[in-house]
C-alpha cells in the first residue's frame, strides 16, 4: 500500500497532467479565434479575397464551439458526485431507449438492446449522461456512414453488467486504459472532434454509484464497453427509492 505522500504526489501529477491538457487545449482554440479574424480583414483588403472570407468564418465557428464544447464537457464532469441527484431505482433497458432517442442516432446506425430486465441504483440524470457518451462515441468514432450498435444487459445473481459494442474500428489493446484519461484523444481533434471528456465522463459517473467499467482486450474490428453495476442493497427496495421507467 503506498504512504499517504505517494497517493499525494501521485495526485499532483494527474492534477498537472489534466490542467496542461485542459490549457492546451483551450489555447489553441482561442489562438485560432484571435488570428481568424485578422485572416478576414486580410481577405476584405485583398482582390478576390471575399472567396476565402466563408471559409474562414466557418473555421472560427468550428474553434469557437471546440474551447465551447470542452468547457461543458468538463462542468459536466465535475458536476458528478458533487451536483448528482439522489439515486433510484433506473430500469437499464428503459434508460438506454429514451437515450438513444435523445441524442439522435444517426439513420444508418443500428441500435439493438437485449438481455435481462435489470434494475440499477444511480442519478437517472448520470445514467443517461453515461450512455450517451457511449453510444455518441461508437458512432462518432465508427469509420463507416452504417454501423450496429449491440448493447447486451446480463444480471449475475444481484449484479448486473452491461456490454455495449460497436462494429467500427476498434481500439488498439495496449490504449484501453489511456481511453479513460481526461482530455485524453487517440486521434487529432481536427481528424475526429472530440474533448476528450467522454470515457473519463463514464468512468466518474461508474465510480460514483460503486461499478466499474472497462474495455474488452480486441486487437481485431469492434469496441466493446463493459460496465459492472454494484447489487443494489438489500435495504432499498422499491418503497425506499423512486423508481424510473
Amino acid at each position: 500500500m503506498l504512504p499517504a505522500a505517494s497517493f499525494q504526489s501521485v495526485a499532483e501529477e494527474e492534477f498537472e497532467r489534466i490542467l496542461y491538457h485542459i490549457t492546451h487545449d483551450l489555447r489553441a482554440a482561442f489562438r485560432a479565434v484571435k488570428t481568424i479574424p485578422d485572416w478576414i480583414r486580410e481577405d476584405l483588403d485583398s482582390p478576390g479575397g471575399r472567396e476565402n472570407i466563408e471559409l474562414h468564418l466557418e473555421m472560427l465557428e468550428v474553434q469557437a464551439g471546440r474551447g465551447d464544447q470542452i468547457l461543458l464537457d468538463l462542468r459536466k464532469f465535475s458536476r458528478v458526485g458533487r451536483r448528482s441527484e439522489a439515486p433510484v431505482h433506473c430500469n437499464l433497458q428503459d434508460c438506454i431507449d429514451r437515450t438513444s432517442r435523445t441524442v439522435g442516432l444517426p439513420a444508418g446506425f443500428n441500435l439493438v438492446v437485449e438481455g435481462d430486465d435489470a434494475d440499477v441504483l444511480a442519478p437517472p440524470g448520470d445514467l443517461t449522461e453515461l450512455f450517451a457518451a457511449i453510444l455518441g462515441n461508437a458512432v462518432k468514432h465508427h469509420d463507416a456512414h452504417t454501423g450496429k450498435l449491440n448493447v447486451r444487459i446480463v444480471r449475475d445473481g444481484n449484479r448486473t453488467t452491461v456490454l455495449c459494442a460497436d462494429d467500427g474500428p476498434g481500439v488498439p489493446s495496449r490504449f484501453n486504459e489511456k481511453v479513460f484519461e481526461l482530455m485524453s484523444t487517440l486521434k487529432p481533434r481536427d481528424v475526429c472532434e472530440g474533448s476528450g471528456v467522454g470515457l473519463a465522463l463514464c468512468r466518474r459517473i461508474m465510480r460514483h454509484v460503486g461499478g466499474f467499467i472497462s474495455i474488452l482486450p480486441c486487437d481485431s474490428r469492434g469496441t466493446t464497453v463493459r460496465l459492472d453495476f454494484p447489487a443494489i442493497p438489500e435495504d432499498v427496495d422499491g418503497d425506499a427509492a423512486a423508481t424510473v421507467n
